[in-house]
């Protein structure tokens, strides 16, 4: 029932239903949070990725607040998972320091920002170097990111540097 909740969730969300989107984000973060309390190796990974899709919902709602408590509970587990599995589980790491860095630009925290979008980046280079067709295009889009926050930090010389490693992976 949780993943069917969170599926509709998701679908809400596509179409800009934000209200529908979060009802069923909460259905399904509350049946995983159950779940995961009594068998966190099998149902974690599924909450981790509930916080993070209302976190990301908030973020794009403005609710900052709630975007940055989701999004912290997803970071929050999926670094214990990473640090347990690093090739099943870091890949959504970086999702989530991503989408935390994505929050904290937004709300013009451009030292959280940076802190975050560079863990990404480091998950996303290793990754590349094993993977470099998957894992490109996300790598590509976090130096877009930090480029930002160096531009809105008045850091020409960073913005630059990140700017042209996006141009330089979108054109491989």
């Amino acid at each position: 029932m949780a993943t069917s909740y969170n599926s509709i969730g998701s679908f809400y969300y596509s179409i800009k239903d934000y209200e529908y989107a979060e009802k069923y984000y909460l259905l399904s973060i509350e049946i995983r949070e159950r779940l995961a309390s009594k068998n966190p190796d099998a149902f974690e990974p599924y909450l981790a990725l509930s916080y993070n899709n209302i976190g990301f919902l908030y973020n794009n709602i403005n609710d900052y607040e709630n975007a940055e408590k989701y999004l912290l509970l997803a970071i929050e587990i999926r670094e214990r998972l990473a640090s347990k599995n690093p090739y099943a589980f870091e890949p959504d790491l970086a999702r989530s320091y991503n989408n935390i860095g994505f929050l904290y630009n937004n709300i013009k925290d451009y030292e959280n920002a940076e802190k975050y979008y560079l863990l990404s980046i480091e998950i996303y280079e290793r990754l590349a170097w094993g993977n470099f067709e998957a894992f490109a295009p996300d790598l590509a889009r976090c130096y877009e990111n930090i480029s930002s926050i160096y531009s809105n930090m008045n850091d020409e010389g960073k913005a630059e540097q990140y700017r042209l490693l996006a141009e330089m992976l979108k054109n491989q």
